[in-house]
């Protein structure tokens, strides 16, 4: 579950969108720097306050790591396990909550800290550092674990086949317009990036537009999807309108082309098709149909410009 908490430690105040643990730590780290305030800023007290530095900055950090290191295990749990599987809104929150540790609340407990021992607190800032990391880390990898769902579960690829029914690759002809389930992916990963934006914020939503495009060929891209029955030349052309269709409308929102990830994905089906029929085929000759894909385009402009719009 999350909560939402107001914060004004920067000039624009924003919604946190934490889960309940993540708003269980904040209340817990404020009610100590009360707790702590009373204490540090008597001025009968001096000797006490230099003694106290080690343990309330070692006990600070203590706190802070082993919250963010349960995440990091909930989250990599939930990658291994077949029987506990976290939503995915509970999975960005998780990554929220790193996220808000460094950016918020940990400068905050240093600003604190500062005026209460006259002193920068190097620890903390080495803590921010690793946190930030962990968030980066816990981000890449749920873009990663949501990109395998996208291309089986939404495209419908499978492992060992070459599916038919995904992108229309094994198709003895062509469409005149974007797959229906292209269109359906792109629908998902909207509502995705809106997501990550109510529960992190409009920074975030670029780099994931980006990084998702870049997960999805990835994963298309590994052998184990060629495996069944090789693609067709019109199946070829089809994939290439689909994923130009992606591409573009994710660039809208990134800024940012995938053109060389889109490439090594048609590579990969041009290599399936010539080994299967002795035909070569280079996949730099089949062009994708730019028309049909603007077309679907222009359906998910209004949505796509609300996203790009957030990044200004």
């Amino acid at each position: 579950s999350s909560s939402s908490s107001s914060s004004s430690s920067s000039p624009e105040k924003r919604m946190l969108r934490l889960t309940a643990s993540g708003k269980f730590l904040y209340d817990m780290v404020r009610h100590l720097l009360r707790e702590l305030s009373s204490v540090l800023d008597s001025p009968h007290y001096p000797p006490l306050r230099e003694a106290m530095y080690t343990h309330a900055v070692q006990g600070m950090r203590d706190l802070f790591e082993r919250f963010v290191l349960s995440m990091a295990a909930c989250a990599k749990h939930d990658t291994r396990s077949a029987k506990v599987r976290l939503s995915e809104a509970q999975l960005v929150n998780i990554t929220a909550n790193a996220y808000f540790l460094s950016d918020d609340l940990l400068p905050r407990v240093m600003k604190d800290f500062s005026v209460h021992f006259g002193r920068s607190i190097p620890e903390l800032l080495a803590l921010q550092t690793k946190v930030l990391k962990i968030h980066q880390a816990l981000h890449l990898e749920y873009l990663s674990k949501r990109a395998r769902y996208w291309v089986t579960s939404v495209l419908g690829w499978k492992r060992g086949t070459t599916s038919s029914s995904g992108s229309n690759q094994t198709s003895s002809s062509a469409s005149d317009s974007v797959s229906a389930v292209w269109l359906q992916l792109l629908r998902t990963l909207v509502a995705t990036l809106n997501l990550v934006n109510s529960c992190i914020g409009k920074h975030l939503v670029v780099s994931t537009a980006r990084s998702a495009m870049e997960e999805i060929c990835s994963q298309m891209s590994e052998p184990c999807y060629w495996s069944g029955a090789p693609p067709t030349k019109a199946g070829i052309r089809q994939l290439s309108t689909d994923l130009a269709f992606l591409d573009s409308c994710l660039a809208e929102v990134s800024g940012q082309s995938s053109a060389d990830s889109l490439q090594e994905v048609l590579d990969q089906a041009a290599r399936t098709f010539t080994a299967a029929t002795n035909e070569k085929v280079r996949s730099r000759d089949i062009k994708p149909d730019q028309d049909a894909a603007a077309k679907c385009k222009a359906e998910f402009m209004g949505d796509l410009e609300k996203l790009r719009d957030l990044a200004k």
